[in-house]
C-alpha cells in the first residue's frame, strides 16, 4: 500500500470483505462537517493567524514577557554596579543568587 492511499476493509451484506481504497485526492474532496451555528469556534484550518484576536494577544504578551526578562537580566547587575558601586565579588554573588529558585 502506498502512503497516498488509505485502505479499509468493507463488508457488504452477504458478500466477502472488499477493500475500499481512498486516494488523497478523493479525501480532499470529502468535506468534513463544519461547526454548528451554536458553536463559538469559528477558526478554519487555513488562513492567516494574525487575523485571530487570541493569537495576536498571545504573541504580544509573549513578546513583552521575553523583552522584560531580557531587560531584567541585563539591568539588575548594571544597576548594582552603578548604584551600589559593587565590586567583582559582590557582582558574582548577585549573579549566583539569580540562579536560586
Amino acid at each position: 500500500m502506498s502512503p497516498s492511499v488509505i485502505g479499509a476493509k468493507v463488508r457488504m451484506s452477504g458478500s466477502a470483505p472488499r477493500r475500499l481504497c481512498l486516494s488523497t485526492r478523493m479525501l480532499a474532496r470529502i468535506k468534513a462537517p463544519g461547526p454548528s451555528r451554536d458553536s463559538p469556534l469559528k477558526l478554519s484550518l487555513s488562513g492567516n493567524l494574525w487575523h485571530h484576536r487570541d493569537f495576536t494577544r498571545l504573541w504580544f504578551s509573549e513578546t513583552v514577557s521575553s523583552a522584560g526578562s531580557q531587560f531584567s537580566t541585563f539591568a539588575i547587575p548594571v544597576l548594582a554596579i552603578l548604584s551600589f558601586h559593587a565590586n567583582s565579588f559582590e557582582y558574582g554573588v548577585l549573579v549566583a543568587l539569580g540562579f536560586l529558585p
